[in-house]
């Protein structure tokens, strides 16, 4: 212990810890929380107790269930997007193909593609008028709608262009 300039005896806090943790008490006042007598039960000294084992598997247990939860989600969101990306580039394509060739009005359904995607393409004049009341020819409606099975049941998407067909020119 050293005595500091007001006269109080002091002892530097590391010294204190290690005569408490070495069994010196020597030097550690009496009455301090270093010196407190043992309890008399018996601790356990690093086993773990039954339940402190099923609570730590319970939490696990939960844990694990969450997080395949959460990734049957994330993949069944990523399925539903890749799905929706596929059948809008299938009806861009297919819409540009029917501007091409478009010949006569009509419906035409495709078979079911290898996703299971079934393809309805209408093609039909539109009965438009100028401003004088004479008829636009030449004019037509496109629309192709698609229709699958998803994960959340039936679904279907569609798209519509008009399309000027120029009498003119054959194909």
């Amino acid at each position: 212990m050293k005595e500091n300039d007001t006269g109080v005896r002091s002892r530097n806090i590391f010294s204190l810890v290690g005569a408490a943790v070495s069994g010196d008490r020597e030097g550690v006042e009496s009455g301090s929380p270093l010196t407190a007598a043992p309890t008399g039960r018996n601790q356990p000294t690093g086993a773990f107790t039954l339940l402190e084992m099923m609570l730590a598997i319970a939490i696990f247990s939960i844990t694990v269930v969450g997080m395949v939860t959460g990734m049957n989600q994330t993949i069944r969101s990523s399925s539903m997007v890749a799905m929706s990306a596929y059948v809008r580039q299938q009806l861009d394509s297919r819409l540009l193909e029917a501007r091409l060739r478009l010949r006569s009005e009509g419906t035409t359904t495709s078979p079911a593609d290898g996703r299971g995607v079934i393809y309805t393409t209408v093609a039909e004049p539109l009965k438009l008028r100028d401003s004088k009341g004479h008829e636009l020819q030449s004019l037509y409606r496109l629309q192709l709608t698609a229709k699958w099975v998803g994960p959340e049941g039936p679904q279907s998407a569609t798209v519509e262009e008009y399309v000027f067909k120029d009498p003119t020119t054959a194909r």
